[in-house]
């Protein structure tokens, strides 16, 4: 990044801001890397939902992932 600062990129990355442990958010990116996550920010209903559908299916393909990586 070449010192640049207030960089802003999604990335999966470990998360507390779902049942997941991991999740795509937008990060604030900084020259000592990352600065903060932004977090989801302010859902509709319709959104929420969408998440708390889409997270029983997140978790096992994380646990596929990292029962993977721990085999490596």
């Amino acid at each position: 990044m070449k010192g640049k600062s207030g960089v802003i990129e999604c990335a999966f990355v470990k998360s507390t801001e779902t049942e997941a442990s991991y999740f795509s958010t937008p990060l604030h990116l900084g020259p000592n890397g990352l600065e903060k996550n932004l977090g989801l920010g302010k859902l509709s209903a319709y959104e929420k939902d969408l998440v708390e559908k889409a997270i029983p299916e997140l978790k096992n393909n994380i646990k596929k992932g990292e029962d993977f990586a721990h085999k490596s």
